[in-house]
Parts: structure tokens; sequence; C-alpha cells
């Protein structure tokens, strides 16, 4: 059974599908906004309470070379480790387990 919330949704979604195509974009876009301003303030929020369902994921350094074995193997390691790529994985949070 769907939420108050959810059935304004689907109503905001399904009305007026014969309507100007320009307007009903520009509304459609103007809720997806407030929708997405809503969203990140209740991520702020749950963040700030420390909430433990959400997970927060630091930035770490991840190293990526085509089959790093077979890579040495044919250029040996000092081509490795000069050639190989090093790049920082963003932070992120991850939703509610």
């Amino acid at each position: 059974m769907a939420t108050q919330f959810q059935q304004q949704v689907t109503d905001l979604i399904t009305t007026n599908r014969k309507a100007d195509k320009v307007k009903r974009w520009q509304e459609l876009a103007t809720a997806a906004a407030l929708i997405k301003a809503e969203i990140d303030a209740l991520k702020t929020g749950i963040l700030e309470d420390n909430d433990q369902r959400f997970m927060i994921v630091e930035d770490t350094v991840r190293e990526s070379a085509p089959s790093k074995a077979d890579y040495i193997k044919l250029h040996g390691e000092a081509a490795f480790e000069t050639n190989k790529k090093v790049t920082n994985v963003k932070r992120h949070v991850k939703g509610i387990r």
C-alpha cells in the first residue's frame, strides 16, 4: 500500500499528460529540485545524528593495472610501479542498510 506521499508523487507524474509538454516538464523539474533539496537536508540531518543505518565510506587510494601479475611477468616490477594508475575513491554515503 502506497503512503500518502507516494500517492501524491504518483498523482503529480500521471496527471495532465495531455498538457503542454514544456509546462509539464517545468512543473516536474521544479518538483524534482524540491525533492532533491529535501533529500539532501534529510541526509545531512541523519549524518549529524550519527544514525547507524547510514555508513560513511572514507576516501581510499586504489591502484589499477591490467592484470597486475601478467603485467609484471611481461614488463617487470619497475615498469609496473612507473605505469600504474593511483586514483582517489570519492567519499560517499551508502543508504539505509
